[in-house]
């Protein structure tokens, strides 16, 4: 049953059959039991002690030893058994619930990286860790919003509890994306409804049906907080956030420095994921310097409000495209590199659609 406990079937059964039965079972505890486990290890080490000052203290008596010296030794030995009932309390409810917490989690589906759907990334990053917070940086028009809507729907589509966060893109915007990426219609298109045909109109609303049971939650706000973020998690029970963008949220305290309030909610934004138990996604502008570079491979210094986010991130990624490329008008595809800058340190290429808001994977040149 892989539930027998060596521990536990010995503590009582006679020496004669003990050999028989250690063959039969494993000698690996199930975790389950991992706290009684140490309990009994920790009692029978207090009961050899104590049989060893027991014997003491009759060897005492029978050689008629001074009294107060046999109390002297006895108390010494309630003392020590006193000390040792401490630790054995202590390693039961500290280290103990520790170790389970940790064997229980690599078989807990809440406690498993969070894969995203989108093959290239799943392969570097394994996933978005749990209670993590993984920052998106790049510059205007390198398509930070654009990859992070085909994320949230790529998970969304798995079954996994999304809420989008956008504090600039109003939701008829982020659903034109969608609608454009599940339809294949160009985006430019999409924006005026008498420039489709009623058969591409037919195709938008048949795809996007299919699609509306998904658990993705738009929400456009502008000026969020830390107190309105955490409301919507108590109302909407997301499992990945993603936040779109953080130099537009409300600053906490107006009279601190802007680094000290980008700091402040870096720290706040830790703590909800660690007592939440939800992964936040969080785009970040970059700043302009890597544009004056010769070398334009993104580096952590270009993360704007550097400190205040990276110090708190578990995975910092740059996203870099081909602007030089006119894939609006050509219908082609454009060069992008995904820069992963902790963690899993390396480079990811792919393609990105941008008429249809797509990314490609390089291996195989699908979604």
């Amino acid at each position: 049953t892989g539930k027998t406990d060596y521990v536990l079937t010995m503590k009582d059964v006679p020496e004669e059959y003990k050999r028989r039965i250690l063959v039969c079972m494993e000698m690996v505890p199930a975790p389950s039991l991992l706290p009684r486990y140490i309990d009994v290890l920790c009692d029978q080490y207090r009961r050899r002690v104590l049989k060893g000052d027991v014997e003491k203290l009759q060897l005492s008596l029978a050689e008629e030893a001074p009294t107060e010296e046999i109390v002297r030794e006895l108390s010494r030995a309630t003392e020590v058994q006193e000390k040792l009932a401490e630790v054995q309390k202590s390693t039961s409810m500290g280290m103990t619930e520790s170790i389970v917490e940790y064997l229980n989690s690599l078989y807990r589906a809440d406690q498993q990286p969070t894969k995203t759907g989108f093959e290239p990334l799943d392969q570097v990053l394994g996933g978005f860790a749990p209670k993590s917070i993984n920052i998106l940086s790049g510059r205007s028009g390198m398509g930070k919003s654009d990859f992070s809507i085909f994320l949230a729907v790529k998970l969304a589509l798995q079954g996994v509890r999304v809420l989008y966060l956008s504090m600039e893109m109003p939701r008829t915007q982020i659903m034109a994306r969608i609608a454009s990426r599940v339809a294949m219609i160009d985006s430019r298109r999409l924006s005026d409804a008498k420039s489709l045909t009623e058969e591409e109109r037919t195709t938008v609303a048949v795809l996007l049906e299919r699609i509306s049971k998904i658990p993705l939650v738009l929400d456009e706000q502008q000026g969020l907080t830390i107190a309105a973020i955490a409301a919507k998690i108590r109302k909407h029970r997301p499992q990945v956030i993603f936040v779109d963008h953080m130099q537009l949220m409300a600053q906490e305290n107006p009279s601190r420095q802007g680094w000290e309030n980008l700091a402040e909610t870096s720290r706040a934004m830790k703590r909800m994921a660690m007592n939440e138990n939800v992964i936040f996604v969080e785009l970040v502008q970059q700043n302009a310097d890597i544009e004056k570079r010769g070398d334009k491979t993104p580096r952590m210094s270009d993360v704007k409000g550097t400190d205040g986010y990276t110090n708190d991130a578990d995975t910092l990624m740059f996203i870099q495209a081909d602007r030089s490329a006119d894939a609006m008008n050509s219908g082609e595809s454009v060069d992008v590199r995904l820069f992963i800058a902790n963690g899993s340190v390396g480079q990811l290429p792919f393609r990105w659609q941008p008429q249809f808001h797509r990314y490609l994977a390089l291996s195989r040149l699908e979604e």
